[in-house]
């Protein structure tokens, strides 16, 4: 069995073999060595949705295709030789990872089942550094509410510090964040953290089916949480304000190609501050200028994306290091 255990996020490479009817072999290169991962049809993200069980591979990719995904290390003495198996991947159809004239849009995964150094401890919330499959460094920002030990949540009265030191390993799922909009200049927020026993989480179930009658909000929260949704962060502007909770807003995919984005007031921040409790037809108009991090919408939604995070745009230069 191959020692490596390594979680790598947001690579990028080529399908190489094809085996009907649903598995595929993407190579890629990891610290100048050229890598084979293992990529089953269901773990593709096709339209911001996980091809089902049953789906032949083929529908979707063909030997060539350039694919973004996130593995972990596996058993490369099986019959495909591959020293990584694919836990998440979409197809680069959009070219939004490279740098586009006319707009800054970017495209990228959650991340799930990490492994990080806790380098931040505070009373209630701490940081965790984490160091991606191009040994980029990321700071994740993460509450004492979402941290599990030995599959335990910790209590609401408890001091983060009495329970976590600078240095402790942890593990974590999370997704993007604003960096200009938390004090501890973070780049992704963790949904859920844990030493020992990783709490029950279900991000493959569809909270229509979850939730009756169906509730917007909750959809809305279900995608934006899920580290296994495709993201896109960039520029935009405000379409339109719906009523004082929900406004449509344009994302800049490439030029002259425009993409809508339903928001929430809860996700919109005003210079740090969160305008959960404002009414939006007092602070934006048309026009507005914004930037954003959005992920991919249901198809039964009115529009293309759903915002995680709106903010006053105030910069030309984003620079994440996705």
């Amino acid at each position: 069995m191959n020692s490596k255990r390594s979680y790598l996020h947001n690579m990028v490479g080529k399908v190489i073999e094809l085996y009907f009817p649903y598995r595929a072999v993407v190579a890629f290169k990891y610290k100048d060595k050229q890598e084979r991962a293992l990529l089953k049809a269901d773990k593709l993200i096709v339209d911001g949705q996980n091809v089902g069980m049953g789906k032949t591979i083929d529908g979707y990719l063909q030997e060539g295709s350039t694919v973004k995904f996130s593995c972990h290390g596996f058993d490369e003495s099986g019959q495909d030789r591959c020293g990584y198996f694919v836990t998440m991947a979409w197809i680069q159809d959009l070219d939004l990872c490279s740098p586009m004239t006319g707009a800054n849009t970017k495209g990228f995964l959650g991340i799930n089942n990490a492994s990080g150094i806790v380098s931040e401890v505070f009373h209630r919330q701490g940081v965790i550094t984490y160091i991606d499959g191009d040994e980029q460094e990321h700071r994740v920002l993460f509450l004492a509410s979402k941290l599990f030990l030995s599959g335990k949540r910790m209590s609401s009265k408890q001091n983060l510090q009495m329970r976590l030191d600078v240095e402790d390993k942890v593990q974590f799922d999370a997704v993007p964040c604003e960096q200009l909009e938390n004090d501890s200049s973070c780049s992704w927020f963790a949904t859920v953290v844990w030493k020992g026993t990783k709490p029950y989480t279900d991000y493959d179930e569809p909270v229509s089916l979850l939730e009756e009658p169906w509730d917007l909000m909750a959809e809305i929260k279900h995608l934006s949480n899920n580290p296994k949704s495709l993201f896109i962060r960039g520029q935009g502007q405000i379409l339109q304000i719906l009523n004082g909770e929900f406004g449509v807003a344009l994302a800049a995919m490439k030029p002259n190609s425009w993409e809508s984005i339903l928001f929430h007031r809860s996700a919109c921040f005003l210079f740090k501050l969160n305008l959960a409790s404002h009414d939006l037809t007092k602070i934006f108009k048309e026009g507005d200028r914004i930037r954003f991090i959005a992920v991919r919408a249901s198809k039964h939604l009115i529009t293309q994306w759903v915002a995680s995070q709106i903010s006053v745009f105030v910069s030309n230069e984003l620079d994440y290091n996705l």
